[in-house]
């Protein structure tokens, strides 16, 4: 059997393949397979469903609680993927000033790190949402943060979302 981790990390790819082929009967088998864990250990899985599939008040209401704890992650990289997954869902579900916050500090994080395809990924993000917001000077700040980021890469794996902005 694998350990929980290993279990949580196979499932959240199984809703990133049953959004792209809109297969709710796969995701909720999915879910199925982390029943058994606990809150904590399945919260970004679970928000993850939710926020596709499910409930979008319930997938802020996990959000907001997976920002709030990721203060306290000693991980920089869980924090970056706690609040840049968290502001995800709230973009999603509705809560543009939230997700804009949430984005930001992920930024701030993945910048800390000098993780520069997290920074890439999450400035690239943040200029699309300002885009959505008719906000096209924030746009472009973000844009060129992204660009300036993509250029310090030395593995630009996050180049994709750079340039589907542009």
């Amino acid at each position: 059997e694998l350990d929980p981790i290993t279990r949580e990390r196979a499932v959240k790819n199984l809703l990133f393949i049953a959004e792209d082929t809109r297969d709710p009967a796969s995701a909720v088998s999915a879910i199925e397979l982390i029943r058994d864990l606990s809150p904590e250990e399945s919260m970004t899985t679970r928000m993850i469903f939710e926020t596709v599939f499910g409930s979008p008040d319930r997938a802020v209401a996990i959000a907001k609680t997976l920002i709030q704890r990721s203060s306290s992650m000693r991980n920089m990289s869980d924090r970056h993927a706690a609040l840049f997954n968290g502001a995800m869902a709230l973009f999603r579900g509705g809560d543009f000033r939230g997700s804009v916050f949430a984005f930001e500090e992920a930024y701030n994080v993945a910048e800390r790190m000098k993780l520069w395809s997290g920074c890439v990924v999450t400035a690239s993000t943040l200029s699309e949402i300002h885009w959505y917001e008719d906000n096209l000077d924030k746009a472009k700040e973000w844009y060129e943060k992204a660009g300036a980021d993509l250029r310090r890469s030395r593995f630009p794996d996050r180049g994709a979302t750079y340039y589907g902005v542009g």
